[in-house]
């Protein structure tokens, strides 16, 4: 009897293993691809984050311990606002694909480097690592403390004047102002050096001698190098931007319009997969008694 109990014990677990063995090499290729994690911060929790484009109120969550296990170069990062958003958020060294301050959001990010960058309307941050491509919406409150290769500064031609604070404490290969709604190009400078790119009160303070008209063979070089910017006009992320920026989204248009890779649901499936072994396990030793 006690034989056949363990033959039928060997067989159960060889049958399990056939059902989850497929599972696990499709979580293997979906742990490779890249993942948009959705952040806010609530003043009891702190810091919590979800594997979606779009945090979901009422829905799981985990702290930044899961976030720092997990987020690898290539993913993106949407930040929410919160109840207080003022802590900062420090990922690392990570490379992010994309970075995403969202609507009157309040947040300190570091990282090791972000490839497009997007700062929507009314938020008030500091982004703490060297950026590929930025895109702003006025009016925003940004400090920039590493170098931009390419700054697209998207700008009303009606209403209210410029309300925006900007500045970039590196260089900046091309400061792009552009108005969507009159698909107008208000301002294009090249090589603002180190400092030099200061906007107060939607007022331009950058010296002359800080910046040139014509594009540099540094800039030029780097582009070819870099990827073609996305601008947020763009509704396939796979799908190449022109060299200058397309007419964006209109204020409060603008998360809709952003490049997002797919939301992931991976880690969901693991927890189901070790509460079928733990179950599994637990019925095979009381049988065993």
């Amino acid at each position: 009897m006690k034989k056949r109990r363990k033959a039928l014990s060997l067989a159960l677990a060889a049958a399990i293993l056939l059902i989850l063995l497929p599972l696990s090499s499709s979580l293997t290729v979906r742990a490779e691809e890249p993942v948009t994690y959705s952040l806010k911060f609530f003043s009891d929790r702190g810091w919590r984050c979800q594997p979606y484009a779009e945090f979901k109120d009422g829905e799981g969550d985990a702290d930044l311990n899961y976030l720092n296990l997990y987020l690898k170069d290539g993913d993106s990062v949407v930040i929410y606002k919160g109840d207080d958003n003022s802590k900062a958020l420090d990922l690392g060294t990570v490379k992010l694909n994309n970075l995403t301050i969202h609507q009157n959001v309040t947040a300190v990010v570091k990282a090791g480097s972000v490839k497009d960058c997007y700062i929507l309307a009314g938020a008030v941050c500091a982004v703490d690592n060297d950026i590929t491509n930025a895109y702003i919406y006025d009016p925003a409150t940004c400090n920039f403390n590493g170098n931009v290769l390419d700054m697209t500064f998207y700008v009303p031609d009606s209403g209210p004047s410029l309300s925006s604070n900007l500045a970039c404490l590196g260089t900046i290969g091309r400061l792009y102002v552009y108005s969507p709604t009159t698909n107008t190009v208000k301002s294009n400078l090249y090589n603002i050096k180190t400092g030099g790119m200061i906007l107060q009160s939607g007022i331009f303070c950058i010296p002359s001698d800080k910046y040139s008209t014509t594009p540099t063979e540094e800039y030029t070089k780097a582009m070819e190098g870099a990827s073609t910017p996305v601008t947020p006009a763009t509704p396939a992320p796979a799908t190449p931007a022109p060299a200058d920026p397309t007419p964006g989204p209109a204020p409060g248009d603008e998360y809709d319009k952003v490049p997002k890779t797919g939301d992931s649901a991976a880690y969901l499936w693991l927890f189901l997969a070790s509460g079928a072994f733990g179950i599994g396990s637990l019925a095979l030793r009381k049988k065993a008694d």
